[in-house]
């Protein structure tokens, strides 16, 4: 609700997932500029990283080998 009406913004934090065999942890940055977004995700190995980046019809994944995936949306 805080960011409700931001069109451009910046969220850091710390994140934990876990499903019933296995987790994990690390930091995030989320820079919003209007329609177009950045989502960093560091874990706590750098083979964990990545980086999503969203504009209008295209999204792109920069995983921490280097692999790039392309689509139209992030979805």
């Amino acid at each position: 609700a805080a960011l409700a009406g931001r069109s451009n913004f910046e969220l850091l934090g710390r994140i934990a997932v876990r499903n019933r065999d296995s987790g994990g942890s690390g930091r995030f940055d989320w820079q919003q500029r209007g329609a177009a977004y950045t989502l960093n995700f560091l874990g706590p190995v750098a083979t964990r990283n990545w980086r999503l980046e969203v504009r209008p019809g295209k999204a792109v994944l920069i995983e921490a080998d280097g692999a790039i995936r392309l689509a139209a949306s992030a979805e």
